[in-house]
């Protein structure tokens, strides 16, 4: 069975602009952000020490998180 909780960068450049494309959520700090502020395209910035304040508003979708320290 495969591992519900990991997608391979591959998997989710795939699904980008396709209805099984989950929630992109970028959750590096602003330090990180500002030496490089790319996002990959359609995510969206929320802080993560924050997520219990803002994971609610994802409860029905498949949420993809990513940051620059793991």
């Amino acid at each position: 069975m495969p591992d519900q909780t990991t997608l391979s960068p591959q998997d989710l450049f795939e699904r980008i602009g396709t209805p099984d494309c989950p929630v992109i959520v970028d959750v590096r700090t602003d330090d990180d952000f500002d030496a490089d502020p790319r996002l990959i395209p359609v995510a969206i910035r929320r802080p993560g020490l924050a997520a219990a304040d803002w994971a609610e508003d994802f409860k029905d979708r498949s949420v993809a998180v990513y940051c620059e320290r793991g």
